[in-house]
């Protein structure tokens, strides 16, 4: 006789991970909005000063953009990747207990895969995080300096 306790108690494991997961969606997500935000400020003041010599400032500094939401929506995919590879896992367990399907090498590779996929997405995150932090450190030309710039000569 199955007892279904057992299967529960064997499941509940991957659910902790799945709940890391939704953490760390979370946290990508709040970040891909504030690159989302940031990108609409400079886009208008790049409208707006089209001509001015500070456009390039602005250009580079959207080019910064693109290229942490592109970190940020790779580690999202890669998260949800690994997040559906868990509930797989989960569906798996709960058959091979269920129905004596002799399926723990697909359990296996499901997991391995879902620990990959979260390993790339924890880089790609931590790839993300080094540029915000490298731009926020760099001495040079600062965007927030030439838009206080105009936004005083406008008074």
């Amino acid at each position: 006789m199955i007892n279904i306790n057992e299967i529960m108690q064997i499941a509940v494991t991957p659910v902790f991970l799945l709940a890391g997961i939704g953490s760390i969606l979370i946290s990508l997500t709040n970040r891909l909005g504030r690159i989302k935000d940031r990108m609409r400020v400079l886009q208008r003041f790049a409208l707006d000063y089209e001509t001015s010599s500070e456009n390039r400032i602005f250009e580079r500094a959207r080019l910064k953009l693109i290229l942490r939401s592109r970190f940020c929506y790779g580690s999202i995919i890669l998260s949800l990747i690994s997040g559906l590879l868990v509930c797989l896992v989960i569906f798996c367990l709960f058959l091979e207990g269920l129905y004596q399907a002799p399926i723990p090498q697909i359990v296996a590779v499901l997991f391995m895969l879902c620990v990959g996929a979260l390993i790339f997405s924890l880089i790609f995150f931590g790839l993300e995080v080094y540029l915000a932090t490298r731009t926020i450190h760099k001495r040079g030309e600062d965007v927030e300096a030439v838009i206080y710039k105009i936004r005083k000569e406008k008074l």
